[in-house]
């Protein structure tokens, strides 16, 4: 399915004030990726780890030469990089992803978004419309191109 489900009032509910632009990023990736994959909302250790990169690249005044940015949080004097580890731990702590073995779950991911189930019986009746589309009338009657030629010449 080439799309994900969101609701356009997502950043008034409680739990994403909570979390911020950090953590809608990773949720909004995380729900990309669970989708894309057909995980029904579970996303790998290794692979929350590597949705988001904190890092981007801002050009330089005068320069064609970009450097290399990182987003950062601070409160007054102290400040410190982002990174995925704590952007997680706020997504746990706001209930929007779940701890399970071996991963993360996306909180109600399947109250909100097809299951694989559900996307590959509609990739399947697409297909079959497709199939039937792509037939000849005479296809669809059983009659071979060879029966038909033979009729008309006898």
């Amino acid at each position: 399915m080439p799309w994900i489900k969101v609701d356009d009032h997502f950043d008034e509910h409680p739990k994403m004030a909570r979390v911020g632009p950090l953590g809608w990023a990773l949720w909004l990736a995380g729900l990309a990726y669970c989708n894309r994959n057909l995980t029904d909302g579970f996303i790998p250790y290794i692979t929350a780890r590597r949705l988001v990169s904190w890092d981007f690249l801002m050009p330089r005044e005068g320069s064609e030469v970009e450097s290399i940015w990182s987003i950062g949080i601070n409160t007054g004097m102290h400040g410190e990089d982002v990174d995925t580890p704590l952007v997680i731990d706020m997504l746990i702590d706001a209930g929007l992803w779940e701890e399970v073995a071996g991963g993360y779950r996306v909180h109600d991911y399947q109250e909100y978004q097809p299951s694989k189930s559900e996307v590959m019986a509609e990739r399947q009746k697409w297909a079959d419309k497709k199939r039937r589309g792509r037939m000849s009338p005479r296809d669809s009657r059983g009659d071979s191109p060879g029966d038909s030629n033979l009729e008309s010449a006898a």
